[in-house]
């Protein structure tokens, strides 16, 4: 199962992602902003290229086990501590 949180939801993250951890809910959105706030997956652009950006802390307490072959193919970030 996934959510996928769009843009405007900044203020809501953190509810979301407590939902998220609680029902094993893998989540995703577009905005690295929601990332930093402590969502599991961002899907992105670098240029005319699709990337994949994963908080790897956020999604393993989402109860996801991700593939050795994604990881290869994402870009890990782990959020500044001092964001709000």
């Amino acid at each position: 199962m996934a959510l996928y949180a769009c843009e405007g939801l900044e203020a809501h993250v953190g509810s979301i992602s407590q939902v998220t951890r609680r029902l094993s809910v893998l989540s995703f959105t577009d905005s690295r902003k929601q990332l930093d706030q402590g969502l599991a997956i961002g899907l992105s652009r670098q240029g005319d290229s699709p990337v994949i950006l994963i908080h790897l802390s956020a999604a393993r307490e989402e109860g996801a086990d991700l593939d050795a072959g994604l990881l290869s193919l994402s870009q890990l970030v782990e959020p500044d501590r001092s964001a709000p």
